[in-house]
């Protein structure tokens, strides 16, 4: 799939015109079948830079829209808290082990 083909395919969805994909537009509508044709070349096989490139956008707009169409697997990573990189609920949840919980020797 190129990406005007996934332009195309998402904007007729929406009835807006492909172009307006490519625009700065910010409107509900058109970031809705942006993320679309995002979801479409991810799941093809492309690279985030890639359909950044593409789209003339940034990568990390890219990680965003497919955040938002929900075609990532894990929820974005939070800002670097002190030591931390990831909180420890989110660890726990994801590890499923009880926070402090020891094995008994």
């Amino acid at each position: 799939m190129t990406a005007s083909e996934a332009l195309a395919a998402a904007a007729a969805l929406y009835c807006l015109p492909p172009a307006l994909l490519l625009s700065r537009s910010r409107r509900e509508d058109v970031c809705e079948a942006r993320w679309l044709a995002m979801a479409w070349l991810w799941r093809d096989g492309w690279s985030m830079p890639r359909i950044a490139a593409a789209l003339g956008r940034n990568h990390s707009t890219v990680v965003h829209g497919l955040a938002r169409a929900g075609m990532m697997p894990f929820p974005r990573r939070p800002r670097r808290m002190g030591r931390a990189a990831v909180p420890v609920p989110y660890l726990v949840e994801v590890l499923g082990a009880p926070f402090g919980a020891r094995r008994a020797s």
